[in-house]
């Protein structure tokens, strides 16, 4: 039983309707719904990707809320080099651009 909050009609709508017709025949689509990389036909190293799985590090997880040292360390030496600006890594947090 769902929640009174999802009682919406579940018929297929007009959208469902034409993307199983297109589907049906073989209509090459391009999905901009699928939440599964794996199932959108992208073409990845797969040999490269099994073989990160032989480095027992890859199985540790280790979140660094300010991004690795490694990676800001190297942002450090961008300023040091590109613009003559020191800047402590420790003093660096790293993330995803946001607009």
């Amino acid at each position: 039983m769902f929640s009174d909050r999802t009682n919406w009609p579940l018929t297929r709508n007009l959208f469902t309707i034409a993307l199983d017709e297109l589907r049906a025949t073989g209509t090459p689509l391009l999905d901009l719904t699928a939440s599964n990389p794996t199932q959108c036909g992208f073409r990845y190293d797969s040999a490269a990707i099994l073989s990160a799985f032989q480095n027992p590090a890859a199985l540790t997880y280790d979140p660094q809320p300010k991004g690795t040292l490694p990676a800001r360390r190297e942002v450090a030496r961008y300023y040091l080099d590109d613009h003559q600006t020191t800047v402590d890594p420790e003093s660096l947090f790293l993330t995803t651009q946001h607009q």
